[in-house]
């Protein structure tokens, strides 16, 4: 801007949303503040590629409460209307930080303006109900979204999935991998990840055998897609630890170490 600038070239509209944009991108705030309060001075009033960037900055930052007032202040200060990205933006902030609460409010927000929420709108409501093991609320977003004739992807399930890994309930994990199927939506390792992720956090005698049974299944499978991962099989192990399985753990480890040797070929011995 500044180089621009000396060579006699005015920043508008578009400069200021690159650079915002590009704030982020890597979750700048500062910097991101730096360029809004340059455009005011050069007197430039936000558009909505302005405000959007800058509500993605906020989200990507960590900074929900900030990304929320940008928002707000979208249309009463600036008189910008907001569109879906603006809105999926601030809902973004709030899947990072678990404010199911808030991010309600803002699909209740996009239906006021006349905003149709999309898939990416209801996927980030879902993944809000992770850290605080909403899985109810995750299921029930699930439905509402069927009932808007909007069709779940794999994100929007595996953030189902994953509430109900979060609460310790693998059976509910095994439903929404059958969902998943029934969609049309294979499940994939993410899926299964939180399959495992669901019986080691659950325990018990079981656990360690229904963990070893689960890697067997995606192994089966036969599909890149299914192959078991580090996060797999370190799922399988905790699984193994309450009460102490040493047997099959050590087996899991056999089959890792096997895994391991196989993708990289012939150099491992």
């Amino acid at each position: 801007v500044e180089k621009m600038r000396a060579l006699g070239v005015r920043p508008d509209e578009r400069t200021f949303a690159a650079c915002l944009a590009a704030c982020a991108e890597v979750g700048d705030a500062v910097a991101a503040r730096r360029f809004w309060a340059d455009m005011v001075a050069e007197g430039i009033s936000p558009n909505v590629y302005v405000v959007s960037a800058m509500v993605r900055c906020y989200a990507v930052a960590g900074t929900w409460r900030r990304a929320v007032v940008m928002l707000r202040r979208c249309a009463r200060v600036y008189g910008v209307r907001p569109n879906v990205v603006v809105f999926n933006a601030a809902l973004s902030s709030c899947q990072r930080s678990g404010e199911v609460a808030v991010a309600t409010q803002i699909l209740r927000a996009m239906l006021q303006h006349g905003v149709r929420p999309n898939v990416v709108s209801f996927t980030c409501l879902i993944h809000a109900c992770v850290p605080g093991a909403r899985w109810r609320t995750a299921l029930a977003v699930l439905d509402k979204m069927r009932t808007l004739g909007i069709h779940p992807n794999s994100v929007a399930f595996h953030g189902v999935a994953a509430a109900c890994a979060a609460a310790a309930l693998p059976t509910r994990v095994e439903n929404v991998l059958s969902a998943m199927r029934t969609a049309g939506v294979p499940p994939g390792v993410v899926a299964y990840n939180s399959l495992l992720a669901a019986a080691a956090r659950r325990g018990g005698r079981a656990a360690a055998d229904y963990a070893h049974r689960v890697l067997q299944e995606m192994r089966a499978a036969g599909l890149p897609e299914t192959a078991p991962d580090n996060v797999s099989f370190a799922a399988a192990i905790a699984a193994c630890e309450c009460p102490p399985r040493p047997d099959v753990a050590e087996r899991i480890l056999d089959e890792a170490r096997a895994a391991w040797a196989a993708e990289a070929g012939p150099l491992v011995r």
